[in-house]
């Protein structure tokens, strides 16, 4: 995990910060010698990873301590007589999503007056409180859930299946009087990931048109590390290649006969564009059928878990042309390429 700060406390007090470079190591500087190093004498320093918002450390050892002893004749005369070991960082895995009412050109009006819930993966149902803009978050656990709002008097309702796996996620607009359930499980059939691995042996390419059925314009596969930007490792999700929009251009996705966009992982490409939006739009036949906003972050994805059933042209733009990231995108149509990782 690239970009996590991590806080050294030598034995006088004095602390130095660095972060993790894009294979996850914090290198702090060690010479008995030389004055440019950190650590130039023995003694015991206190290394702490400063935990990013919304994430958690899962090895229970945040806080380190380790023991430097001096050793003429080795590389930096000093050594370690402990080193300090992994720290696991996981995301607070959450359901965020909104409840609306169908509304002009595919953009869904809010209905925060509605009732919402709930059941987790073990059956437990809890009522969920909407916000002004008809907005909810409940934290979640791994595994499917089931989510369901009603209109006053219960003359719309709308349900929807979405799984949990190791990110948070973002469902689209439960649009009340929309059969969502019906429509996910049409969707579920003969699913296509595209993980970018199989697009280029090269360190960066344009993804072809017709790559696993379907025509791409302004995204690129790009191997992850080569990328050199915190974002690109942070939202890697498989492989060693994601995708990300060239020069932060709008993405358009589209197929003649139509395809169904499922979900994908996204994030932003480099710090620099932390809480960047990306708006997702999707068409039919020239007409937008929904859209929606995600915020961006280049620490981890969030994974979008869209349902867009029947469209012919997706859109993926960020409104301040920050690049994105993309991983693992999920896609359902009539035909579909085998350079695509089938499920």
């Amino acid at each position: 995990m690239a970009g996590i700060a991590v806080e050294m406390t030598a034995a006088g007090g004095k602390t130095t910060l660095e972060r993790s470079n894009l294979s996850g190591f914090a290198n702090f500087p060690m010479s008995h010698s030389q004055r440019s190093a950190v650590i130039r004498s023995p003694g015991t320093y206190r290394f702490g990873v400063i935990v990013p918002p919304g994430w958690s450390v899962t090895s229970g050892n945040a806080l380190q301590s380790v023991t430097f002893a001096s050793l003429p004749g080795a590389p930096a005369d000093l050594v370690a007589a402990n080193p300090t070991g992994p720290v696991g960082l996981a995301p607070e895995l959450a359901i965020a999503g909104r409840v609306c009412l169908p509304g002009g050109a595919g953009r869904a009006v809010p209905a925060p007056a509605a009732s919402a819930w709930a059941v987790d993966p073990g059956g437990t149902r809890a009522e969920l409180a909407l916000a002004a803009d008809g907005s909810f978050r409940l934290p979640a656990s791994p595994g499917t859930w089931t989510l369901g709002a009603a209109a006053s008097g219960g003359a719309r309702r709308v349900g929807r299946h979405v799984t949990v796996r190791d990110a948070p996620v973002r469902a689209a607009a439960l649009v009340l009087g929309q059969d969502d359930d019906e429509a996910v499980g049409r969707a579920g059939r003969g699913t296509v990931t595209v993980d970018f691995e199989s697009v280029t042996g090269t360190p960066v390419a344009k993804i072809p048109n017709g790559f696993a059925g379907l025509e791409w314009n302004y995204l690129n596969a790009i191997e992850a590390v080569w990328a050199n930007g915190d974002g690109y490792v942070n939202t890697v999700t498989s492989g060693h290649y994601v995708g990300y929009s060239s020069s932060g251009h709008p993405v358009t996705i589209s197929r003649p006969g139509g395809f169904d966009f499922l979900g994908a992982y996204f994030g932003a490409a480099i710090p620099d564009a932390e809480g960047e939006t990306l708006r997702v739009s999707a068409f039919r036949a020239g007409a937008m059928v929904a859209e929606e906003e995600l915020r961006l972050s280049s620490r981890g994805p969030v994974w979008f878990d869209a349902g867009y059933l029947g469209v012919d042209r997706l859109v993926l733009a960020t409104i301040h042309y920050w690049q994105f990231v993309a991983d693992d995108m999920a896609f359902a149509m009539p035909s579909a390429s085998v350079t695509a990782r089938r499920e």
